[in-house]
């Protein structure tokens, strides 16, 4: 195996190609020698107690004191000025990004975002955020893994995920300690009101977090973008804590869409962002959420149902690039265990139109991804008292 190879199965969280990169590096094998990389990829594997606890312990009190060196050489005379200087606009996020040194980042170097338009500068209350963040990093790396333990353990599923990512967290082993092994760092996120955080990962990058630092207390949050500081939070009597995106209020929960395992999905509910959560929002809630098992058993069969009669629209997306349909999915073979295989589900969508009040899943189709057509090929899984129908994407995104 090849450096190459071997550092992407490090980057991936791989502690046995991490362990052999230390000894590439400090022995020259298939790649030049050099002594720095070398100690960088053992503290890597150190952090994820390839060494022993010693070993663990050394590499992390390393990484905290090279974090707060970073932030204090920043904050030296004119220095702080300097931070903001090599920013660039990204327009889709509405942020400016430079490359930044994050504690608890393993894999990569990290980044800084400050909420700043093109053609504004950033403020003096986001460089007084900055100030206060690096004064105090220390308190918030002693403070963040009771935070994040409290947070985990309140929001843990014991599902095949956790138990194939890393045995050490485990609901009846984890501890501060592991979880912060598990732990990627980012992003440090600064808004317009001077709010920020961190945006994390928990081993993987199917758990995401947000770890806002700038309350008085640090707060855990499901999901990754820091949008509970960017585009406001509520705390519904129902539905719990939510943050506002793109015309949406968001939530993150697990489902157990097909019976196999469970996996994190935004809950999208359509208001504005100076109004509540509706009273048929919150029905419909709680319907989907009494009536999960029900509906997730009557989907497979409405799938199959819509994927015969559309299967005409459907064999031209799937040969639009000049391939055939696969020969399990054709007219003959399909069935409702082999239909799921095609879909994506996305994310739920509650629509708030009291006179119709739709909600229900948006997925999308392997045949869409073959296909070119300026339409629709994704799906709308929607429920009600008369159960489950399939429909256009369009019918609950737009």
């Amino acid at each position: 195996m090849n450096i190459e190879e071997l550092e992407k199965l490090a980057n991936e969280g791989n502690v046995d190609a991490m362990q052999k990169l230390v000894n590439c590096y400090y022995n020259g094998e298939g790649v030049e020698k050099d002594n720095r990389k070398s100690e960088e990829w053992f503290d890597k594997a150190a952090l994820h107690g390839a060494y022993g606890p010693v070993a663990q312990k050394n590499a992390e009190d390393r990484l905290r004191q090279e974090a707060k060196d970073n932030q204090k050489c920043l904050l030296n005379g004119d220095c702080c000025d300097s931070v903001f200087d090599e920013l660039e606009f990204v327009e889709k996020d509405e942020c400016m990004y430079q490359s930044f040194s994050l504690p608890f980042n393993k894999k990569e170097d990290g980044e800084m975002m400050v909420q700043c338009g093109e053609d504004e500068e950033v403020t003096d209350v986001q460089q007084k955020a900055y100030e206060r963040y690096a004064a105090g990093l220390d308190n918030y790396m002693k403070n963040m893994p009771q935070a994040l333990l409290a947070y985990y353990k309140d929001n843990y599923v014991d599902s095949t995920w956790y138990n194939y990512i890393y045995d050490a967290l485990k609901i009846e082993n984890v501890t501060e300690t592991s979880l912060c092994n598990a732990l990627n760092i980012k992003c440090l996120y600064i808004d317009r009101d001077g709010n920020f955080g961190w945006l994390a990962e928990i081993a993987s990058k199917s758990h995401a977090v947000t770890i806002i630092l700038s309350e008085d207390t640090i707060k855990v949050h499901k999901g990754w973008a820091l949008n509970s500081v960017r585009h406001g939070h509520i705390t519904d009597k129902v539905l719990g804590d939510l943050y506002y995106k793109d015309d949406y209020w968001i939530k993150h929960e697990q489902f157990n869409i097909e019976g196999l395992e469970h996996y994190w999905y935004e809950l999208k509910f359509e208001e504005g962002i100076d109004e509540e959560i509706t009273p048929v929002q919150r029905k419909n809630y709680l319907d989907y959420k009494k009536n999960e098992a029900k509906y997730r058993d009557m989907i497979p069969d409405a799938l199959l149902e819509d994927y015969k009669s559309s299967y005409d629209f459907i064999e031209e997306c799937w040969t639009w690039d000049g391939d055939e349909v696969p020969n399990e999915y054709d007219l003959e073979h399909i069935t409702k265990d082999s239909v799921l295989d095609l879909i994506d589900f996305r994310y739920m969508v509650f629509r708030s139109d009291e006179e119709d009040p739709l909600y229900g899943w948006v997925t999308k189709t392997e045949w869409g991804s073959h296909c070119n057509m300026d339409v629709s090929t994704g799906l709308s899984i929607m429920f009600s008292d008369e159960g489950v129908e399939v429909g256009s994407d369009e019918d609950l995104w737009f």
